[in-house]
């Protein structure tokens, strides 16, 4: 799949210009959307680690929404399409976007029910995910999945924040194992934290260098946040290999994201998302006994 093509109109250091970029995508592609929007508080407390905390101010956000199927239970699948100032935005997040325009189409084409969510204002305080998450459908969003970052590297990082059989086969250890895919227990914080918020069961997914990845267990006593990252591992997880990727970094350009990389989280979602619903353990036990009387 041809990836760069898409990411280059996406890619805008504009936030307006990655908005009209996004609708126009959506409508080629023959994906109907809707628009939410409202004027939302920032805040710090998604603030990326090593960012210093901002003075809330009022800002309009504009949540782009689609679904793949009628209604009934399905996962909400998001990621953030504006950007850091002063930033090109490829890989944070223009290529998760780039991803979730192909998953949309495909699980159209499959007949397979979504409501795909790209937020906006997540570099403001995740203004746009907590304004959906507010006012979301409860009933039928069986679990949230968030790609955020997934255009450099070739090991899939996905974090789980509270166990969930809707999104049990985003951790299955041999899916995970496929395609090059390891669970942490700490990734920055994106858009799933409104979720998390919510009590709601969520996904988080990213895709990294494998070093890069392998470093991520010496933040998981960190996870919860109540703590703090210690100002040395703040230090060492700035020069790790994504963190060039993303906010004026010497790779925080189009041409620096990876093909390989997105197809990789393309096919470890999408495969994610057509895997048999997984049987209960009772279900398994009674399958085991009749294979034994067989």
């Amino acid at each position: 799949m041809e990836w760069k093509e898409t990411l280059a109109r996406l890619a805008a250091p504009e936030n307006e210009a990655r908005f009209e970029a996004l609708t126009q995508e959506l409508a080629r592609r023959g994906l109907s959307y809707e628009l939410q929007e409202s004027d939302e508080t920032t805040s710090s407390d998604s603030a990326f680690f090593f960012r210093a905390p901002a003075a809330p101010k009022t800002v309009h956000v504009r949540n782009v929404i689609t679904r793949t199927a009628p209604e009934g239970p399905h996962v909400l699948l998001g990621a953030h399409y504006d950007t850091h100032e002063g930033s090109c935005g490829a890989n944070d997040n223009a290529a998760a976007v780039c991803i979730l325009l192909a998953l949309a189409e495909e699980l159209k084409r499959r007949g397979i029910a979504a409501e795909i969510v790209f937020f906006d204002g997540e570099e403001t305080g995740m203004t746009g995910s907590k304004l959906y998450a507010r006012s979301m459908d409860r009933q039928n969003i069986t679990g949230m999945v968030n790609l955020d970052m997934c255009g450099y590297g070739d090991t899939v990082v996905v974090r789980r924040k509270k166990n969930d059989r809707a999104l049990a086969p985003f951790f299955d250890k041999q899916r995970l194992k496929r395609f090059s895919g390891r669970e942490v227990n700490y990734l920055p914080p994106s858009d799933d934290a409104s979720f998390i918020a919510e009590r709601m069961g969520t996904a988080n997914i990213a895709v990294m260098p494998e070093w890069d990845a392998a470093f991520m267990p010496a933040l998981d006593q960190y996870a919860s946040f109540s703590l703090g990252i210690p100002p040395e591992l703040r230090q060492q997880m700035a020069q790790l290999e994504i963190m060039s990727t993303l906010h004026g970094g010497v790779r925080d350009k189009v041409e620096c994201v990876q093909d390989s990389a997105m197809q990789l989280a393309y096919d470890f979602v999408l495969d994610a998302l057509t895997a048999p619903p997984e049987k209960g353990f009772f279900a398994r036990l009674r399958e085991r006994g009749k294979g034994a009387q067989e």
